[in-house]
This record gives C-alpha cells, sequence and structure tokens, in this order.
C-alpha cells in the first residue's frame, strides 16, 4: 500500500473481509490521517474524527466495519468507537488517557486507560459498562 505525502503507514488491526484500519503520519505534520482500506478490492476510505482533536489513531476492527481508536482532545486522550459514520467518544471516570485497542464481533472493545495523575495503565473490557454494568470490565492494572 503507496500513499501520498506519506512518511510513515501504520497498519493496526484487519478484519476478516480483509478491511484493515491504521493511519498515515505524514513528514513534518502533527496530525494524522486514519483510514480503512479495503484489501480485496483496493479502496481506500479516510476517516476523520469530529475535528475538534488534534492526533487520531485507529486501532482495531471487526467484521462489522466497526473501528476504535483514540483521538486527543485538548489535553485529554479519548477513546472512540466509529460505527455507522458517527462517532462515540468514551473515558472512564477520572481517565485521561484511553487506549482501545479491538473490537470483537459483539462489539466488546478492549483497551487500556491511565487516570490523573496516576503512573499505571487498567485494562478494560467493554467500555459500555462504564456506567450500566458493575466496576467487573476492570481486569488488571500494572505498577511500575
Amino acid at each position: 500500500m503507496q500513499m501520498a505525502q506519506a512518511s510513515t503507514v501504520y497498519l493496526l488491526g484487519i478484519n476478516n473481509s480483509g478491511q484493515i484500519v491504521g493511519y498515515v503520519g505524514g513528514s513534518g505534520t502533527s496530525t494524522n490521517s486514519d483510514f480503512i482500506y479495503n484489501y480485496p478490492s483496493g479502496v481506500l476510505q479516510y476517516v476523520s474524527a469530529l475535528g475538534n482533536g488534534t492526533l487520531t489513531y485507529t486501532a482495531g476492527i471487526n467484521d462489522s466495519g466497526q473501528v476504535v481508536g483514540s483521538q486527543e482532545i485538548g489535553t485529554t486522550l479519548y477513546g472512540f468507537l466509529y460505527s455507522g459514520g458517527v462517532y462515540t467518544y468514551f473515558n472512564p471516570p477520572g481517565g485521561i488517557s484511553t487506549y482501545p485497542e479491538g473490537i470483537n464481533n459483539s462489539g466488546a472493545i478492549s483497551g487500556t486507560y491511565y487516570a490523573n495523575g496516576e503512573n499505571f495503565g487498567v485494562g478494560f473490557v467493554d467500555w459500555r459498562c462504564l456506567h450500566q454494568c458493575n466496576p467487573r470490565w476492570l481486569f488488571t492494572s500494572l505498577r511500575n
């Protein structure tokens, strides 16, 4: 895959249909161009978050074409779900940096977040449980 004006191309996720997500980092730029690339057809679709952030990283895609990633807005890095052309942003309570890394075919999202003032990451599964479930979604923490 070759992209114009790209110094680096990051391929971070692929689904069973051959759709690949990633982002392009241009030389000397502080922004990224995120994309979904359909390998079988060769169609490249750029996706852009709401435009109010500076850096965006797509990280995972499921077989329904739902994409997860992170976007920096101000001083906070939010997780996002991109589905059907709509972005849904999320961050655990107290979170300042959220890194969704994968999404399964049931729509459960996994990743890591960092809380304000903490120097360790906490793993999560299924961000929809943040306000609807018991805190079982926290399954691990790694301390430095």
